[in-house]
Protein backbone atom coordinates (compact mmCIF):
# COMPACT_ATOMS: atom_id res chain seq x y z
CA UNK A 1 0.00 0.00 0.00
CA UNK A 2 0.96 3.56 -1.24
CA UNK A 3 1.57 7.03 0.95
CA UNK A 4 2.32 5.75 4.61
CA UNK A 5 0.13 2.52 4.90
CA UNK A 6 2.32 0.14 4.58
CA UNK A 7 2.04 -2.61 6.89
CA UNK A 8 5.66 -3.50 6.27
CA UNK A 9 7.85 -3.92 9.29
CA UNK A 10 10.22 -1.19 8.34
CA UNK A 11 7.47 1.21 7.46
CA UNK A 12 7.30 4.63 9.44
CA UNK A 13 4.07 4.33 12.14
CA UNK A 14 2.45 6.54 12.77
CA UNK A 15 3.00 8.87 9.31
CA UNK A 16 4.67 11.97 9.93
CA UNK A 17 2.29 14.85 11.33
CA UNK A 18 -0.36 12.20 12.96
CA UNK A 19 -1.71 12.18 16.40
CA UNK A 20 -3.03 9.19 18.17
CA UNK A 21 -4.80 6.74 15.69
CA UNK A 22 -5.10 3.13 15.42
CA UNK A 23 -3.52 1.05 13.01
CA UNK A 24 -4.97 -0.40 9.90
CA UNK A 25 -5.70 -4.19 10.42
CA UNK A 26 -5.42 -3.71 14.36
CA UNK A 27 -7.73 -4.82 16.26
CA UNK A 28 -7.09 -2.81 19.36
CA UNK A 29 -10.23 0.09 20.21
CA UNK A 30 -9.21 2.78 21.87
CA UNK A 31 -9.94 2.87 25.60
CA UNK A 32 -13.25 4.77 26.40
CA UNK A 33 -16.95 4.72 26.50
CA UNK A 34 -19.49 2.52 25.54
CA UNK A 35 -21.33 5.14 23.64
CA UNK A 36 -20.11 2.95 20.08
CA UNK A 37 -20.57 -0.20 21.46
CA UNK A 38 -24.11 -1.44 21.40
CA UNK A 39 -24.84 -4.57 20.23
CA UNK A 40 -26.10 -5.93 17.10
CA UNK A 41 -27.13 -9.14 15.80
CA UNK A 42 -26.57 -10.27 12.43
CA UNK A 43 -29.74 -12.41 11.97
CA UNK A 44 -29.25 -13.42 8.89
CA UNK A 45 -27.30 -14.00 5.26
CA UNK A 46 -30.89 -13.28 3.13
CA UNK A 47 -28.57 -14.10 0.13
CA UNK A 48 -24.93 -15.19 0.01
CA UNK A 49 -22.82 -12.56 -0.99
CA UNK A 50 -25.48 -10.19 -1.62
CA UNK A 51 -27.56 -8.97 1.28
CA UNK A 52 -27.77 -9.01 5.01
CA UNK A 53 -29.94 -8.54 7.49
CA UNK A 54 -29.30 -7.15 11.22
CA UNK A 55 -30.97 -5.46 14.08
CA UNK A 56 -29.52 -2.43 15.63
CA UNK A 57 -30.84 -0.76 18.70
CA UNK A 58 -33.96 -2.69 18.07
CA UNK A 59 -34.31 -1.45 14.20
CA UNK A 60 -33.97 -3.56 11.21
CA UNK A 61 -31.69 -3.20 8.94
CA UNK A 62 -30.79 -4.49 5.66
CA UNK A 63 -26.59 -4.58 3.88
CA UNK A 64 -26.50 -4.71 0.21
CA UNK A 65 -22.74 -5.36 -0.44
CA UNK A 66 -21.28 -1.88 -2.09
CA UNK A 67 -17.56 -2.39 -2.40
CA UNK A 68 -14.23 -3.94 -1.41
CA UNK A 69 -12.45 -1.97 1.34
CA UNK A 70 -9.13 -1.29 1.87
CA UNK A 71 -6.64 -4.61 2.37
CA UNK A 72 -5.66 -3.67 6.28
CA UNK A 73 -9.72 -4.83 6.94
CA UNK A 74 -9.68 -7.89 5.42
CA UNK A 75 -9.13 -9.14 9.01
CA UNK A 76 -11.66 -7.32 10.77
CA UNK A 77 -14.51 -9.44 12.06
CA UNK A 78 -18.04 -8.35 11.14
CA UNK A 79 -19.05 -4.61 12.86
CA UNK A 80 -20.68 -0.98 12.50
CA UNK A 81 -18.40 1.15 10.67
CA UNK A 82 -19.09 4.91 9.00
CA UNK A 83 -17.44 6.28 6.68
CA UNK A 84 -16.15 10.24 6.76
CA UNK A 85 -15.06 12.34 3.51
CA UNK A 86 -12.06 14.72 4.24
CA UNK A 87 -11.30 17.56 2.58
CA UNK A 88 -9.46 19.76 5.01
CA UNK A 89 -6.04 19.21 6.70
CA UNK A 90 -6.95 18.76 10.24
CA UNK A 91 -9.55 16.57 11.75
CA UNK A 92 -10.75 18.26 14.84
CA UNK A 93 -14.07 17.51 17.53
CA UNK A 94 -15.59 20.20 16.84
CA UNK A 95 -15.85 18.87 13.16
CA UNK A 96 -17.14 15.46 14.03
CA UNK A 97 -19.27 16.77 16.18
CA UNK A 98 -20.77 19.00 13.82
CA UNK A 99 -21.03 16.10 11.04
CA UNK A 100 -22.39 13.80 13.52
CA UNK A 101 -25.20 16.50 14.86
CA UNK A 102 -26.02 17.50 11.22
CA UNK A 103 -26.62 13.24 10.27
CA UNK A 104 -28.39 12.29 13.42
CA UNK A 105 -30.55 15.52 12.86
CA UNK A 106 -31.80 14.85 9.31
CA UNK A 107 -31.28 11.22 8.99
CA UNK A 108 -33.08 7.75 10.55
CA UNK A 109 -30.77 5.40 8.84
CA UNK A 110 -27.55 6.70 10.94
CA UNK A 111 -27.38 6.03 14.37
CA UNK A 112 -24.45 6.08 17.14
CA UNK A 113 -23.32 2.44 16.93
CA UNK A 114 -22.49 2.85 13.65
CA UNK A 115 -19.71 5.14 15.04
CA UNK A 116 -17.84 1.93 16.56
CA UNK A 117 -15.79 1.95 13.85
CA UNK A 118 -14.88 5.37 12.07
CA UNK A 119 -12.87 5.84 8.71
CA UNK A 120 -11.77 9.00 6.96
CA UNK A 121 -11.34 9.21 3.85
CA UNK A 122 -10.00 11.29 0.94
CA UNK A 123 -8.12 11.97 -2.21
CA UNK A 124 -4.88 13.04 -0.18
CA UNK A 125 -4.70 11.99 3.18
CA UNK A 126 -1.30 11.98 3.56
CA UNK A 127 -0.94 14.65 5.27
CA UNK A 128 -4.38 14.85 6.92
CA UNK A 129 -3.88 15.68 10.88
CA UNK A 130 -6.03 13.91 13.40
CA UNK A 131 -5.99 16.31 16.27
CA UNK A 132 -5.89 15.02 19.80
CA UNK A 133 -8.87 17.08 20.79
CA UNK A 134 -10.76 14.48 18.37
CA UNK A 135 -8.66 11.55 19.72
CA UNK A 136 -10.04 12.22 23.02
CA UNK A 137 -13.51 12.27 21.35
CA UNK A 138 -13.52 8.91 20.13
CA UNK A 139 -11.80 7.56 22.76
CA UNK A 140 -14.43 8.64 24.74
CA UNK A 141 -17.36 7.27 21.97
CA UNK A 142 -15.43 3.83 22.34
CA UNK A 143 -14.17 4.21 18.65
CA UNK A 144 -11.72 2.78 16.69
CA UNK A 145 -10.73 4.92 13.44
CA UNK A 146 -8.16 4.73 10.85
CA UNK A 147 -7.57 6.75 7.53
CA UNK A 148 -7.46 5.33 3.98
CA UNK A 149 -7.29 7.03 0.46
CA UNK A 150 -10.67 6.79 -2.03
CA UNK A 151 -8.01 5.17 -4.63
CA UNK A 152 -7.64 2.45 -2.36
CA UNK A 153 -11.66 1.19 -2.57
CA UNK A 154 -12.68 -0.49 -5.27
CA UNK A 155 -15.09 2.11 -6.16
CA UNK A 156 -16.18 5.25 -5.34
CA UNK A 157 -16.97 5.36 -1.35
CA UNK A 158 -20.09 7.74 -0.50
CA UNK A 159 -19.95 8.99 2.98
CA UNK A 160 -22.69 7.06 5.72
CA UNK A 161 -23.36 3.75 7.97
CA UNK A 162 -21.91 0.67 7.20
CA UNK A 163 -21.60 -3.35 8.04
CA UNK A 164 -18.11 -4.04 7.79
CA UNK A 165 -17.69 -7.63 6.82
CA UNK A 166 -14.54 -9.73 6.08
CA UNK A 167 -13.02 -6.66 4.60
CA UNK A 168 -16.13 -5.60 2.43
CA UNK A 169 -18.18 -2.75 3.37
CA UNK A 170 -21.92 -3.17 3.12
CA UNK A 171 -23.80 -0.28 2.84
CA UNK A 172 -26.65 0.02 5.52
CA UNK A 173 -30.69 0.65 4.65
CA UNK A 174 -32.91 1.02 7.48
CA UNK A 175 -36.39 -1.53 6.87
CA UNK A 176 -39.58 -0.14 7.39
CA UNK A 177 -42.84 -1.73 6.89
CA UNK A 178 -45.28 -1.09 4.43
CA UNK A 179 -48.18 -1.51 7.21
CA UNK A 180 -50.70 0.20 5.39
CA UNK A 181 -50.26 -1.82 2.08
CA UNK A 182 -49.38 0.95 -0.10
CA UNK A 183 -46.84 -0.70 -2.37
CA UNK A 184 -46.91 -3.80 -5.20
CA UNK A 185 -43.22 -4.13 -4.67
CA UNK A 186 -40.34 -2.39 -2.75
CA UNK A 187 -37.00 -2.51 -4.78
CA UNK A 188 -33.42 -2.03 -4.29
CA UNK A 189 -30.94 -0.23 -6.85
CA UNK A 190 -29.05 -2.90 -8.99
CA UNK A 191 -26.18 -2.74 -11.52
CA UNK A 192 -25.85 0.42 -13.39
CA UNK A 193 -29.36 2.14 -13.77
CA UNK A 194 -31.25 -0.91 -13.08
CA UNK A 195 -33.56 -1.99 -10.09
CA UNK A 196 -34.85 -5.56 -8.63
CA UNK A 197 -37.55 -6.38 -6.12
CA UNK A 198 -36.68 -6.90 -2.80
CA UNK A 199 -39.11 -9.97 -1.37
CA UNK A 200 -38.79 -9.65 2.40
CA UNK A 201 -42.14 -9.81 4.53
CA UNK A 202 -42.63 -7.38 7.19
CA UNK A 203 -44.55 -8.35 10.56
CA UNK A 204 -48.10 -7.72 9.89
CA UNK A 205 -49.32 -11.15 6.87
CA UNK A 206 -49.04 -9.86 3.31
CA UNK A 207 -46.93 -6.84 4.64
CA UNK A 208 -43.74 -5.38 2.93
CA UNK A 209 -40.31 -4.20 4.09
CA UNK A 210 -39.14 -1.28 2.36
CA UNK A 211 -35.31 -0.91 2.03
CA UNK A 212 -34.81 3.05 2.99
CA UNK A 213 -31.20 4.18 2.29
CA UNK A 214 -29.25 6.72 4.51
CA UNK A 215 -29.61 10.70 3.39
CA UNK A 216 -26.22 11.28 4.37
CA UNK A 217 -24.42 9.56 1.76
CA UNK A 218 -25.27 12.12 -1.12
CA UNK A 219 -25.16 16.11 -0.91
CA UNK A 220 -27.50 18.34 -2.49
CA UNK A 221 -25.72 20.35 -5.58
CA UNK A 222 -26.87 21.84 -8.82
CA UNK A 223 -26.48 18.47 -10.60
CA UNK A 224 -27.91 17.18 -7.84
CA UNK A 225 -31.13 18.73 -6.34
CA UNK A 226 -32.80 15.94 -5.47
CA UNK A 227 -30.08 13.65 -3.79
CA UNK A 228 -31.34 11.89 -0.57
CA UNK A 229 -34.79 12.48 -1.43
CA UNK A 230 -37.07 8.65 -1.55
CA UNK A 231 -39.86 8.59 -3.35
CA UNK A 232 -42.22 5.58 -4.83
CA UNK A 233 -43.50 5.57 -7.83
CA UNK A 234 -46.87 4.52 -9.55
CA UNK A 235 -46.76 1.42 -11.29
CA UNK A 236 -48.05 2.79 -14.42
CA UNK A 237 -44.37 3.93 -14.86
CA UNK A 238 -41.84 1.55 -16.40
CA UNK A 239 -38.70 1.15 -14.30
CA UNK A 240 -35.47 -0.80 -15.76
CA UNK A 241 -35.19 -4.46 -14.34
CA UNK A 242 -38.66 -4.68 -12.82
CA UNK A 243 -42.49 -5.41 -14.57
CA UNK A 244 -44.84 -2.95 -15.01
CA UNK A 245 -48.36 -4.38 -13.48
CA UNK A 246 -50.86 -1.59 -14.38
CA UNK A 247 -52.49 -2.86 -11.37
CA UNK A 248 -53.48 -5.53 -13.25
CA UNK A 249 -52.32 -9.52 -13.18
CA UNK A 250 -52.99 -10.29 -16.35
CA UNK A 251 -50.93 -7.51 -17.81
CA UNK A 252 -47.71 -8.37 -15.46
CA UNK A 253 -47.89 -11.82 -16.88
CA UNK A 254 -47.88 -10.93 -20.16
CA UNK A 255 -45.14 -8.47 -20.45
CA UNK A 256 -41.52 -8.85 -19.71
CA UNK A 257 -39.03 -7.23 -17.14
CA UNK A 258 -38.80 -3.42 -18.56
CA UNK A 259 -35.62 -2.53 -20.53
CA UNK A 260 -35.96 1.22 -20.05
CA UNK A 261 -37.00 3.24 -17.21
CA UNK A 262 -39.81 6.22 -18.32
CA UNK A 263 -38.43 9.60 -18.99
CA UNK A 264 -40.26 11.54 -16.29
CA UNK A 265 -39.10 9.02 -13.46
CA UNK A 266 -35.56 8.83 -14.71
CA UNK A 267 -34.99 12.95 -15.24
CA UNK A 268 -35.68 12.10 -10.95
CA UNK A 269 -33.01 9.38 -10.83
CA UNK A 270 -30.44 11.44 -12.31
CA UNK A 271 -31.13 14.55 -10.13
CA UNK A 272 -30.48 11.98 -7.24
CA UNK A 273 -33.82 10.77 -5.98
CA UNK A 274 -33.80 7.13 -4.50
CA UNK A 275 -36.72 5.07 -5.77
CA UNK A 276 -38.10 2.95 -2.64
CA UNK A 277 -40.69 0.96 -4.16
CA UNK A 278 -43.74 0.45 -6.80
CA UNK A 279 -46.84 1.97 -5.37
CA UNK A 280 -50.64 0.42 -5.83
CA UNK A 281 -53.32 1.30 -8.64
CA UNK A 282 -56.67 1.03 -9.77
CA UNK A 283 -56.76 -1.68 -13.05
CA UNK A 284 -55.47 0.23 -15.59
CA UNK A 285 -56.45 3.46 -13.85
CA UNK A 286 -59.63 3.59 -14.55
CA UNK A 287 -63.18 3.39 -13.06
CA UNK A 288 -62.36 0.52 -10.98
CA UNK A 289 -62.84 1.80 -7.24
CA UNK A 290 -60.09 0.61 -4.68
CA UNK A 291 -62.80 -1.11 -2.51
CA UNK A 292 -63.81 -3.02 -5.66
CA UNK A 293 -60.35 -4.18 -6.36
CA UNK A 294 -59.47 -7.88 -7.18
CA UNK A 295 -56.11 -8.20 -8.52
CA UNK A 296 -54.39 -6.31 -5.58
CA UNK A 297 -55.94 -5.52 -2.90
CA UNK A 298 -56.12 -1.78 -2.28
CA UNK A 299 -54.39 0.22 0.21
CA UNK A 300 -55.56 1.61 3.79
CA UNK A 301 -56.14 5.40 3.89
CA UNK A 302 -54.44 6.32 7.10
CA UNK A 303 -57.20 8.93 8.21
CA UNK A 304 -59.99 8.57 10.25
CA UNK A 305 -60.50 4.74 11.27
CA UNK A 306 -57.64 3.85 8.51
CA UNK A 307 -61.05 2.08 6.79
CA UNK A 308 -62.28 4.80 4.71
CA UNK A 309 -61.48 4.55 0.52
CA UNK A 310 -58.24 6.00 -0.35
CA UNK A 311 -59.86 6.78 -4.23
CA UNK A 312 -58.43 5.88 -6.88
CA UNK A 313 -56.15 6.00 -9.52
CA UNK A 314 -53.33 6.81 -7.63
CA UNK A 315 -54.26 5.39 -4.63
CA UNK A 316 -51.17 3.37 -3.00
CA UNK A 317 -48.93 6.89 -4.07
CA UNK A 318 -51.68 9.32 -2.30
CA UNK A 319 -51.95 6.84 1.07
CA UNK A 320 -48.21 5.95 0.66
CA UNK A 321 -46.95 10.00 1.24
CA UNK A 322 -49.40 10.10 3.65
CA UNK A 323 -48.84 7.37 5.83
CA UNK A 324 -44.98 7.50 6.29
CA UNK A 325 -42.65 10.47 7.55
CA UNK A 326 -39.53 8.21 5.97
CA UNK A 327 -41.19 8.95 2.34
CA UNK A 328 -40.89 12.03 0.81
CA UNK A 329 -42.85 12.03 -1.76
CA UNK A 330 -44.63 9.47 -4.62
CA UNK A 331 -45.55 9.79 -8.54
CA UNK A 332 -49.13 9.39 -9.55
CA UNK A 333 -50.99 10.25 -12.71
CA UNK A 334 -53.73 12.37 -13.30
CA UNK A 335 -56.10 12.51 -16.75
CA UNK A 336 -59.72 13.28 -14.78
CA UNK A 337 -58.60 13.66 -11.13
CA UNK A 338 -56.33 10.55 -10.32
CA UNK A 339 -53.99 12.54 -8.28
CA UNK A 340 -56.26 14.97 -7.22
CA UNK A 341 -58.97 12.85 -5.88
CA UNK A 342 -56.55 10.34 -3.88
CA UNK A 343 -54.66 13.31 -2.64
CA UNK A 344 -57.87 14.84 -1.17
CA UNK A 345 -59.10 11.36 0.22
CA UNK A 346 -55.92 10.31 2.24
CA UNK A 347 -55.28 14.37 3.37
CA UNK A 348 -52.01 15.36 1.18
CA UNK A 349 -51.00 17.42 -1.29
CA UNK A 350 -51.45 16.79 -5.29
CA UNK A 351 -49.33 18.44 -8.47
CA UNK A 352 -50.91 18.25 -11.55
CA UNK A 353 -48.68 19.55 -14.42
CA UNK A 354 -49.80 20.27 -18.02
CA UNK A 355 -50.05 17.35 -20.19
CA UNK A 356 -46.52 18.34 -22.54
CA UNK A 357 -44.80 19.72 -19.16
CA UNK A 358 -43.23 16.13 -19.28
CA UNK A 359 -42.38 13.64 -21.61
CA UNK A 360 -44.73 10.72 -21.63
CA UNK A 361 -42.28 7.49 -22.93
CA UNK A 362 -42.40 4.76 -20.48
CA UNK A 363 -45.58 5.53 -19.54
CA UNK A 364 -48.35 3.19 -20.62
CA UNK A 365 -51.36 5.10 -21.65
CA UNK A 366 -54.94 3.36 -20.69
CA UNK A 367 -56.98 6.15 -22.22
Amino acid sequence: MEKGFSTDSGSQWPPSGAAKWIRPGSRERLDGGKKARAQFKVVTEIAPGDLLSFVVEGNNYVATQGFLSPSFFEDQECTLATLMHVQLQEITSDWICQLVDNWLACDDVFVRPFLSTVVFFGDDMSEVVVKDDACDLLRDWGSQYTMAFINEFDSQPTPGPYLMKAGSLWQARRLYDDSNNTLLTAVLPDAESKFRTLRLLGDGYQTLTVAVPSRTCCEKSSKLPLAGTRIVVKDIFDIEGLKTSVGNRDFFDLYPLCTETASAIQRLIDAGAEVLGKSKLSSFAAREEPTESVDYQAPFNPRGDGYQSPAGSSSGSAAAVSSYDWLDFAIGSDTTGSGRRPAHWNGCFSLRPTKTALSLIGFVKTF
